[in-house]
């Protein structure tokens, strides 16, 4: 029986795998799963999540479907590199790149204009985040993709996100096609949100990285203020 298959009668593939490592064969079938529009819940260095390739729109819907989420309110992708997000993007400022080498791997995503692929994949929508997590498993996975996830936190509408495997079995593990269970989430806080799609800089949401930190390597040879923020 096929991982898709498995998705209608609700019975997922589920993995424990705490030595951070895939069997050989077992990342083949996700890949190749995930592709073709499979969901997946994965564990990352800040919280647990679902995703599908960014170039599976049937795996896009059920995710918003699952979450109850707004078709306008966008998903974020996840890439092993900055480099990787290029397709996605218009453009990269140079203060990206100055953030990535500081913070990249790990809690930061960075909120660019969608290039004419971005938005197409993205449903329209103007701006794309990008991420890149410091956790084995998922940099090993989008590494073999070759494409980016499309994703968002297990959690239900207004709670907090799955830190646990165990904990993202509970509230969505019934309607994916793979559960990969990496124990619990070493940092156990949302990544820190800017927004460098235009001057200046906005601070979405401060999370794992404090948001003075993240102002410090933004102003660091910048003789201009870059950097505003929403955050109360």
């Amino acid at each position: 029986m096929s991982t898709l298959t498995r998705a209608i009668v609700h019975k997922p593939r589920r993995l424990r795998l705490l030595t951070g490592r895939w069997p050989a064969h077992t990342l083949s079938e996700l890949v190749a799963d995930l592709r073709a529009g499979a969901l997946a819940i994965f564990p990352t260095e800040t919280v647990y999540g679902i995703g599908t390739s960014i170039f599976a729109p049937q795996g896009i819907r059920r995710i918003y479907q699952l979450k109850g989420r707004h078709e306008r309110k966008p998903l974020a992708i996840l890439t092993h590199s900055l480099e990787a997000a290029r397709p996605m993007v218009d453009y990269i400022p140079p203060e990206a790149l100055r953030l990535a080498k500081r913070f990249c791997p790990g809690p930061l995503t960075m909120i660019f204009k969608a290039s004419p692929l971005g938005r197409l994949a993205m449903g329209g929508l103007p701006t794309i985040g990008v991420r890149i997590p410091d956790h084995p498993l998922v940099l090993a996975l989008l590494k073999r993709m070759e494409v980016p996830l499309a994703t968002t936190s297990v959690n239900r509408s207004g709670k907090a996100p799955a830190t646990s495997g165990s904990s993202a079995a509970r509230i969505l593990g019934r309607h994916v096609d793979w559960l990969i269970d990496g124990g619990r989430c070493r940092v156990r806080r949302a990544s820190s949100v800017i927004d460098l799609s235009g001057y200046p800089f906005t601070v979405i949401r401060e999370g794992a990285i404090p948001k003075k930190t993240l102002e410090k390597v933004l102003l660091r040879s910048v003789g201009r203020e870059v950097i505003t923020s929403n955050v109360e």
